[in-house]
């Protein structure tokens, strides 16, 4: 049994949480960090997140939910869409193609679909954490009077 993909529910995350501008460059980011840590090369994941990407946010911007029901809806989507997405692109540009296996595929997807409720209230939680504007705004104002320390 294939273990959840974090990296993909973290990156779905992004894709649907964040604004465009940030989610774009952080999504390239995350990817090209991941090649390090995986047997994936990046162009295949460079190749295939403009593809989830373009779909997914077509079907956002169209499709108004929100909440824990959207981000699972979304993920399975997104999953199956890169499962989909990596077999093409990986018999167009590498000289060994990945091969089907479709069992494995399935349950990748599967597995994905599955953590994606609990993992998301965990994202949630460091998201906000960390993406809170006010907080730093003014963290900074409340320093700003301050004589700096020599």
């Amino acid at each position: 049994m294939p273990s959840p993909q974090i990296w993909l529910i973290v990156l779905m995350f992004i894709t649907i949480k964040w604004k465009s501008v940030y989610n774009i460059f952080f999504i390239y980011f995350l990817t090209y960090c991941l090649t390090m840590f995986s047997d994936i090369p990046v162009k295949m994941l460079w190749c295939t997140w403009p593809v989830i990407y373009f779909i997914l946010i077509s079907v956002k911007n169209r499709i108004q939910l929100a909440g824990v029901l959207s981000f699972i809806l979304f993920t399975f989507a997104g999953s199956f869409l890169f499962e989909l997405s990596y077999y093409i692109f990986s018999d167009m540009l590498e000289a060994t193609p990945t091969t089907v296996m479709p069992l494995d595929r399935l349950l990748q997807i599967l597995m994905n679909f599955i953590f994606s409720y609990p993992f998301y209230f965990v994202i949630d939680f460091v998201d906000r954490l960390t993406l809170a504007q006010e907080d730093w705004r003014d963290s900074s104002v409340k320093n700003h009077d301050q004589e700096p320390i020599v």
